[in-house]
């Protein structure tokens, strides 16, 4: 999947503390970055970055920490597509 296995390796030898944080500062990069597209595309493309991010969270932190990423844009889609207040 990915070409440089040696970044993967170096990824899979972290501790599990390490691996949760690196999700969840990739969750806040995805949350910010749809934040931004969302004011170009008008919500068109509601979850354009989460799909390739919680991939990206599984080949390289593992089951859990990609489920942090799934559930932040789990939130984010229940943000958007909520009864309204």
């Amino acid at each position: 999947m990915f070409r440089n296995r040696g970044l993967l390796r170096a990824l899979a030898g972290l501790s599990p503390r390490a691996r949760f944080g690196w999700a969840a500062l990739l969750a806040l990069a995805v949350l910010a970055g749809q934040a931004m597209l969302r004011t170009v595309d008008e919500g068109r493309v509601p979850f354009l970055l989460f799909n390739p991010a919680i991939v990206f969270a599984a080949a390289a932190f593992g089951t859990f920490p990609a489920l942090l990423v799934y559930g932040a844009g789990l939130l984010f889609g229940m943000h958007l597509f909520g009864p309204p207040r």
